[in-house]
């Protein structure tokens, strides 16, 4: 969940990188498909999309529907950080 304490960091996650398959998407791109979750130091050894962190699927899940407008966004999905990490 974001909305605890501490600060939150924008990624784009895996799945929304891998589906867009082009080589560098442009401003607009990434704001509409940033989403916020906890900082935490791993966060640093992540590629790269654009300015923002690539959140690998094994990490983070994303849960909203933007057409309900329900769901949690986007968590960790453990404590364990993860291991192999791709720059891009």
């Amino acid at each position: 969940m974001t909305r605890g304490e501490g600060y939150t960091v924008n990624v784009i996650l895996e799945a929304d990188w891998k589906a867009y398959g082009q080589s560098e998407p442009g401003r607009d791109w990434l704001i509409e498909h940033e989403v916020a979750i906890p900082f935490r130091p791993e966060v640093l050894r992540w590629g790269t999309v654009g300015s923002r962190r690539l959140a690998p699927a094994e990490r983070v899940a994303y849960d909203f529907n933007p057409e309900t407008k329900k769901g949690t966004g986007a968590r960790w999905v453990s404590a364990q950080p993860a291991t192999n990490c791709q720059i891009l």
